[in-house]
């Protein structure tokens, strides 16, 4: 069986699943690997929706290059080159699909939907709608902007009668990755974002992130009580956890008034040392903002001393280089980890940088334990 039947089966087979489609870029080819997902699942009970507008005609970023050249300076810059606008492929659904939508797009499909519900919340100053293709139609999709609305989505829709959901994103819309209904998670990769090198790296770079072990992998080693040092870490304040160096060991928690360790490492440094005696130390620092290269660079040296571990909310607050990962990997914790169980690579890009597609799957799949996944292939 190939990677993408493989993939097919891992995902009809969990129940009530969230799948994020991930683009590494603009115009990866995320919504082909949606519109394959979709049509190739075990399920008729499928909810779709987007982080942002897929499905348009065409890419309203890079935008209409004819009207911009005609129109502006830029025609000079380029001669009489006149640039085609990049044509988008649609959302293909079949009957029965619950998606989000705006009321133009409602308007215009209402013989092949029906409205289920009207959304407390908007996009880009538009009223969303949750409705049901009751034909198959080729639309554009358009969901709500922030992680709450998108996670409240994502309960209706089950609540609708989704067994599986979808959800088209990318990597500058990445929050969604961290709430915890994301069970699957597809990389889409493909030569739009730089050459076959740049893209293993980036992909490694997600691939060590994700490896990143959960706090809650600490229950057998130390007696952190890990429901109650969540529930603590739901504030938005750096704090330390505290530990006696004699048994049992007892751990409690201290609220230090700063947002961020940025700008703060040095008050930060002074607390771990002040803290530290010898019938009690620090043992964890949690830090609710991301930890940047420069903020590590500053403590390193005294994390490693005092085996201190960081606590980061979820990988993609790492902002760490491949090679500090790996360092320091055993020193990193995170609330909630995150699940890659494929990469969809597309060797067509758009700008013209394409790759043949034979050295792009080769390439993935001598260099990752993942499945690759190329929708094209026999």
């Amino acid at each position: 069986m190939s990677n993408k039947y493989i993939l097919i089966d891992r995902i009809s087979n969990t129940k009530n699943s969230v799948t994020a489609i991930i683009g590494l870029s603009k115009n990866s080819g995320k919504t082909t690997v949606l519109n394959w997902l979709i049509q190739n699942i075990k399920t008729k009970k499928i909810g779709v929706f987007t982080t942002g507008r897929d499905g348009e005609n065409f890419d309203t970023i890079t935008g209409d290059y004819n009207s911009i050249l005609s129109h502006s300076h830029l025609g000079e810059v380029f001669g009489k080159k006149q640039l085609q606008p990049l044509t988008k492929p649609k959302i293909a659904l079949p009957e029965g699909v619950l998606f989000t939508a705006r009321k133009d797009m409602i308007i215009q499909n209402s013989p092949a939907l029906s409205i289920i519900e009207k959304l407390p919340y908007k996009a880009g100053g538009n009223t969303l709608w949750i409705v049901k293709s009751e034909l198959p139609l080729l639309t554009e999709i358009v969901g709500p902007p922030s992680v709450k609305e998108q996670t409240d989505t994502v309960k209706k829709l089950f609540e609708y009668g989704a067994e599986k959901i979808f959800i088209d994103g990318s990597i500058d819309r990445k929050a969604i990755i961290a709430a915890e209904e994301i069970q699957n998670i597809i990389m889409v990769a493909s030569p739009e974002v730089g050459n076959l090198q740049y893209i293993v790296n980036k992909i490694r770079e997600l691939e060590n992130l994700a490896l990143v072990p959960e706090i809650e992998n600490d229950i057998s080693e130390q007696r952190i009580r890990v429901k109650d040092i969540k529930k603590e870490l739901e504030v938005n304040n750096v704090v330390v956890i505290l530990e006696d160096t004699e048994p049992p060991h007892k751990q409690w928690t201290d609220h230090l008034h700063m947002k961020t360790l940025l700008g703060n490492e040095n008050t930060l440094l002074s607390e771990i040392r002040k803290k530290a005696d010898k019938t009690k130390r620090i043992k964890y620092i949690f830090t609710p903002a991301s930890i940047t290269e420069r903020s590590f660079n500053l403590i390193k040296t005294e994390l490693t001393k005092q085996n201190i571990i960081i606590i980061i909310k979820h990988p993609f607050k790492i902002l760490l280089d491949n090679i500090s990962i790996k360092k320091f990997f055993l020193q990193l914790r995170t609330i909630r980890s995150m699940n890659i169980n494929a990469i969809a690579v597309n060797s067509f890009a758009a700008n013209g940088n394409h790759i043949d597609c034979d050295i792009l799957r080769q390439t993935m799949r001598t260099e990752f334990d993942l499945p690759v996944v190329d929708i094209m292939e026999p």
